[in-house]
């Protein structure tokens, strides 16, 4: 290993781990280096839980921040950035989370913070121009199992046995009743949103599959024959998504091409 690896090595180990045996040597220049180290320490400490804080808040909220805090700089030397993108890390910290004592009775913790990852992932996009249900009419010749629609890209699909989209909810409009009785209940999502702002909708079981499967890239075909299978109008269910300005494309299977 290069002296410059097995440097960056020993940092590594001081800031994530705590143990700076291997670069205190390497210090050199004021009073005392390992009070400046330490100031790097807490810094990354403190970057890591104001992050994750930041991420999921509707869970900080509810566990509370020094709860949150404590388990986040944890996280932070179980499993450390690996890419310069700080916007990326931590969709694996609720379930580090619910793995903590003092949660057991919080069996929706991993859905809730799925669903506030989905949020924010969605608030990050831009709308883009949505088209018509008579722009279907330049593809009557072609066949539906040819045909794909590409929905918004601040649209997602979500669904969870607890209807935890009521506690970002509580969270968002600060009216949380004073004892949460929280039974399970499954719920089926659609979320969509846009520079910063996202809505939540609950969809009928069959409906989110429909749009699940259109947004998963499946072919009409195949998406309306389940429909079909599912008990719902295929027709009003197509129609629904050009009414509510979802699709943005529509592509054909055989040229690649999006139209």
């Amino acid at each position: 290993m290069s002296g410059l690896a097995e440097a960056q090595a020993a940092m590594r180990a001081a800031i994530v781990d705590g143990d700076a045996a291997g670069i205190l040597p390497r210090l050199f220049g004021g009073r005392d280096p390992s009070y400046r180290l330490s100031i790097h320490q807490r810094h990354y400490g403190a970057s890591i839980a104001d992050l994750l804080r930041r991420r999921y808040p509707t869970t900080d909220w509810l566990v509370g921040a020094s709860f949150l805090t404590r388990a986040a700089n944890d996280f932070g030397r179980y499993s450390p950035p690996s890419r310069p993108a700080l916007g990326e890390y931590g969709e694996k910290f609720p379930e580090f989370l619910a793995g903590r004592a003092g949660v057991e009775a919080m069996p929706w913790l991993v859905d809730l913070g799925a669903l506030e990852w989905r949020l924010a992932e969605v608030a990050a996009q831009i709308e883009l121009p949505a088209l018509a249900l008579d722009a279907f009419a330049a593809f009557a010749e072609h066949p539906l199992d040819e045909l794909g629609l590409r929905l918004q890209p601040g649209v997602a699909y979500f669904s969870s046995a607890w209807p935890v989209d009521d506690l970002v909810r509580y969270f968002l409009d600060g009216n949380a009743p004073e004892r949460l009785d929280f039974p399970p209940m499954a719920i089926w999502l659609e979320l969509r949103g846009a520079r910063g702002a996202f809505t939540m909708r609950r969809l009928d079981r069959g409906v989110h599959a429909f749009r699940l499967a259109i947004a998963a890239g499946t072919s009409l075909a195949a998406a309306i024959e389940g429909a079909a299978t599912a008990g719902i109008d295929p027709g009003a269910a197509f129609a629904g998504l050009f009414a509510d300005a979802l699709v943005t494309r529509i592509e054909t299977r055989t040229s690649g091409a999006r139209e």
